[in-house]
């Protein structure tokens, strides 16, 4: 288990450009890092010619903004990822749809889609809620097989390229495109009102003192694609739309060994002699993207400091297979 606290961060603060610079460098705050980190192994069988072992490894972060320097609410660390306190660093913030206090969707009753709330807000936390992989050797005479499983839980991320192929309506996800749909949700007032918290926000509509539920049909055309409004759920929709669940569950390795006999190898005047075929990313399971999009939300293609979980048009994961020779003289 660890406490972490990492204070007086240097970091570039960005600057309005009317002041002639683009930023300024100073000490950020406090950034909390707590968590587990636990590794077990086990062996269920061990005998003079099979031996199978099992290690997993645990691990466990929570990360937490806890205070910015004097007189900064906020700041952009790059792309979609912001820093705040109270927050988890490096957070997904972007715009997002209307909802009541308990949590339904408000929609427009003339269109049927939902209000797209005045304010942008946090959406996503790339930060993963757990890691856990476990690897399993098994060993019979010269032969050795290796299996790697490993599993990410949690972690929000962006993604460019389901944003585009949902709104376009490019798998199956949106074959039925032309069907009318309900979304399910309530009316609401047209005209945002200045909330508790001093910001305009959208409010259920009430007809005798209770809520009305949304019974305006759109097409899943409409659902998609809706040009220009940031009401629709995929192409020019709100940000929140385009940022998914990250749990994935993968077949990280696997590998297959085989050690020549001391007596054979001792006739060609080597110590060792050992040839493996090695597989990487052989499967992987995302149950919180969409199906038919077939995207591996390990793919992060915009890479530096603060930014994370974001992907503008990453290369596709690949199978990735190997054969080793190792000779030992």
């Amino acid at each position: 288990w660890y406490d972490k606290r990492s204070t007086d961060l240097i970091y570039a603060i960005g600057l309005p450009q009317t002041t002639g610079y683009s930023s300024f460098f100073t000490n950020l705050g406090e950034i909390r890092n707590t968590g587990w980190e636990i590794a077990l192994d086990l062996s269920p069988v061990s005998t003079r010619d099979f031996n199978w072992d099992i290690r997993g490894i645990y691990t466990k972060n929570r990360n937490t903004v806890e205070k910015l320097v004097t007189g900064l609410l906020r700041d952009q660390l790059g792309g979609f990822n912001w820093i705040e306190a109270g927050l988890p660093y490096g957070y997904l913030r972007g715009s997002y749809s209307a909802r009541s206090d308990d949590g339904q969707l408000l929609i427009n009753s003339t269109s049927g889609m939902p209000f797209l709330d005045p304010n942008q807000g946090m959406v996503g936390d790339p930060n993963a809620d757990y890691k856990l992989g476990i690897t399993n050797t098994f060993s019979y005479k010269g032969f050795q097989l290796n299996v790697l499983f490993d599993a990410t839980i949690g972690g929000d991320f962006y993604s460019e390229t389901i944003n585009g192929m949902l709104g376009r309506g490019v798998t199956k996800d949106t074959e039925n495109r032309e069907r009318n749909n309900v979304i399910s949700g309530i009316y609401g007032n047209a005209t945002p009102v200045v909330g508790a918290d001093g910001l305009n926000h959208y409010t259920p509509l009430l007809v005798n003192g209770k809520t009305v539920q949304n019974q305006t049909r759109v097409t899943t055309n409409d659902l998609f694609f809706t040009a220009g409004t940031g009401a629709s759920f995929a192409t020019n929709g709100a940000f929140e739309y385009a940022v998914f669940d990250g749990t994935v569950y993968r077949l990280r390795e696997v590998a297959l060994a085989y050690s020549l006999p001391a007596k054979v190898i001792s006739k060609i005047k080597v110590s060792g002699v050992t040839v493996s075929f090695t597989g990487r990313n052989l499967w992987y399971l995302a149950p919180n993207v969409p199906k038919y999009t077939h995207f591996d939300p390990d793919i992060n293609s915009v890479v530096g400091s603060g930014t994370q979980g974001v992907e503008t048009g990453g290369a596709p994961s690949t199978k990735r297979y190997g054969v080793n020779l190792n000779v030992t003289f």
